[in-house]
């Protein structure tokens, strides 16, 4: 089996013949982590307001207000909230595909080509941190501010300026790659021997995990495993499943109606008594107070479309 595979994020992004999304981040208010994934689109990290830590192939950023992240294609990162700071920032997810619409085209030059190529296949990539006060980011900020504020009608009259500003974003960017650092090309090799255990993590949080046996997945001993799991995810087995166990606890409260007792069973807790607890603990919140804050919070977005 393909390891590459295992741990890819499935979710199509946007549509098929318009490859783009974006999502809206609110920290610790909607979330206090967003678990270890990688995916095919590029990710493009606005931070607006507040600051938080992402790890990009385990490289630490501590990103604050106007300063951008770049996830590569393929490229295994994470969120976690700084400290007790509140963080406020989106995600532009882009396919190439928006870029090889026109590649046919006589009036692309080859270089371009050539260049988005590298960047499909990581051997050549956007600099995956920007600080705010760059000339990089300061030429950026204006048209993703524009992404940004005509998301919500990006399918529709606005497409045409979104599907532009993107375009300048790239070709910005495609001014500025560089070369695949060895570092990270290593830990690339070392997190494939550890994705069959992020995959069971991913698909299988409501089972109970052993670590014996998500080592047996990854065909390593025990002691290895766990050795090999801490230094690549920065967090042990246990601790990786329980956190992901409730980030996917918070989506089910912000998106139904289930009971408590079933969110908790859904997510793998053995009982509601120690779910409650967990949550409390990461989220500083009941899960109970954590419905009735986002549902307050859903209820704003609605009077602000109106």
């Amino acid at each position: 089996m393909n390891n590459n595979k295992l741990i890819h994020e499935s979710k199509i992004h946007g549509q098929d013949k318009f490859s783009f999304s974006i999502y809206h981040s609110l920290v610790p208010c909607c979330l206090t982590s967003f678990p270890l994934h990688w995916h095919d689109e590029i990710e493009i990290t606005y931070m607006k307001k507040g600051c938080a830590d992402f790890y990009i192939c385990n490289q630490l950023y501590t990103a604050h207000e106007g300063d951008i992240l770049i996830s590569n294609t393929k490229y295994p990162h994470s969120m976690q909230q700084y400290k007790d700071e509140s963080a406020d920032y989106f995600s532009i997810l882009i396919n190439t595909k928006l870029l090889q619409q026109d590649m046919k085209s006589e009036v692309i030059h080859d270089e371009l080509i050539d260049k988005i190529r590298r960047i499909e296949d990581a051997s050549l990539i956007f600099p995956p941190f920007i600080k705010a006060d760059s000339e990089l980011a300061k030429s950026l900020c204006p048209f993703l501010d524009n992404i940004i504020e005509h998301r919500k009608e990006c399918y529709s009259e606005y497409q045409l300026l979104v599907l532009g500003n993107i375009l300048i974003v790239f070709n910005y960017l495609l001014k500025n790659t560089c070369s695949t650092d060895k570092n990270i090309c290593e830990f690339k090799y070392d997190f494939s021997k550890i994705k069959p255990a992020v995959h069971a993590v991913h698909n299988q949080y409501e089972q109970k995990l052993l670590i014996q046996q998500v080592a047996s997945m990854c065909n390593l001993s025990k002691s290895h495993f766990m050795k090999l799991f801490k230094n690549i995810t920065g967090k042990g087995f246990n601790e990786f499943l329980i956190e992901h166990r409730l980030h996917m606890a918070s989506l089910m409260l912000k998106n139904t109606d289930d009971k408590l007792i079933d969110v908790s069973v859904n997510c793998g807790f053995e009982n509601q008594s120690y779910f409650t607890r967990c949550f409390t603990k990461h989220f500083k919140m009941t899960p109970s107070q954590f419905r009735r804050k986002n549902l307050n919070q859903h209820y704003g977005e609605i009077m602000d479309q109106h």
